[in-house]
C-alpha cells in the first residue's frame, strides 16, 4: 500500500478528483440558467452570413471537375 500511494500517476489522479469536486461544489448554476459564456445566433446575423458566403472553388478561380 505504501509503495502505490508513492506513485505519481496516484497524486495525479487525487488532485484531479479535488479540483473536479472543488469545482462541482463551487458551481451554483443550475441547469435552467443560461450559461454567461452562450452564443446567440440571430436572424440577422445569419442572413450577413449568406450575404457575404462565396463557395471556395470560385472565391479562388478554381473549377470543380465535372
Amino acid at each position: 500500500m505504501k509503495r502505490i500511494t508513492r506513485e505519481p500517476l496516484v497524486h495525479f489522479l487525487a488532485l484531479g478528483a479535488l479540483l473536479f469536486g472543488l469545482n462541482a461544489w463551487r458551481d451554483d448554476r443550475g441547469a435552467d440558467t443560461k450559461s454567461p459564456a452562450s452564443i446567440e445566433v440571430t436572424s440577422a446575423v445569419i442572413e450577413r452570413l449568406r450575404a457575404g458566403y462565396e463557395p471556395m472553388p470560385l472565391r479562388f478561380g478554381l473549377r470543380l471537375a465535372r
